[in-house]
């Protein structure tokens, strides 16, 4: 088995009913297989999914269970060398995914791969970054062409080459068997947003690279929710936030 793909649902059966068919076709039947773990949001959309898929296996939690458990829940099931965290908000192109398999096993040492993500009018979305810090996340609620921001949102590089990175957004994340088996899996602590900033940034630590490869390109919707003041992505992110920070340090960016 070549390539495991995990898609974590949660009210997001509208978004994959458009992007699960553009996967399967960019797929090999015979080296893939595609795992949707549903946080206790199933409704009909995914059970006609489920009909007219049967190739696709379906795992359903009795209650919301976050992102980084449920894909770890899914993670325990898959066979493949590569292992792909796609959000079902995420529309792959033709060649997406084989473009960035045949890159990473033309390099050995990259532990993990993320392509460009783009819009849904096709600009540039600044989805690879350097390590965040608490000014950061301020400077980028209140000032966001702060000069500090731009820097952390990777601006000034050129975004037509393959660049090593800090981290990308774990909408869309190719991964090396090899790295999980070496780390372990995504940390649980973090509920929503950051498990994405903590993986790559102990894959690095590990040796790996984190690579940001713009031949491969995706659409991502990329609705921020957490920006909505006191609302529950909101709270979810100071939370993550905290144990990000507790864990990794507010100014160790190495």
């Amino acid at each position: 088995m070549k390539l495991s793909v995990i898609y974590v649902n949660y009210r997001t059966s509208h978004c994959l009913q458009q992007s699960l068919p553009l996967l399967i076709t960019s797929l090999k039947k015979n080296s893939s297989e595609i795992y949707i773990i549903d946080n206790n949001s199933w409704d009909d959309r995914l059970s006609a999914l489920r009909q007219d898929y049967p190739m696709v296996n379906f795992l359903r939690n009795s209650h919301n269970l976050g992102f980084a458990r449920a894909c770890n829940t899914a993670l325990r099931h898959c066979k493949g060398n590569y292992i792909l965290l796609l959000n079902p908000d995420v529309y792959l192109q033709p060649t997406t995914l084989s473009s960035m398999l045949h890159y990473m096993s033309q390099h050995k040492d990259i532990g993990i791969l993320a392509p460009q993500l783009r819009f849904q009018d096709g600009s540039l979305q600044h989805s690879c970054r350097r390590y965040p810090t608490p000014l950061v996340h301020f400077l980028n609620m209140l000032y966001p062409c702060a000069r500090r921001v731009q820097h952390y949102l990777m601006k000034n590089i050129d975004h037509s080459s393959p660049q090593d990175i800090d981290w990308s957004l774990g909408a869309f994340l190719l991964v090396r068997r090899e790295v999980l088996d070496k780390i372990g899996y995504l940390d649980e602590r973090f509920f929503l947003y950051f498990e994405d900033v903590d993986l790559c940034r102990r894959a690095k630590k590990a040796g790996w690279r984190v690579v940001y490869y713009p031949k491969a390109v995706a659409t991502h919707l990329y609705q921020r929710s957490s920006r909505l003041l006191f609302s529950k992505p909101f709270l979810h992110h100071v939370k993550s936030m905290y144990f990000y920070y507790k864990k990794h340090g507010i100014h160790n960016n190495r």
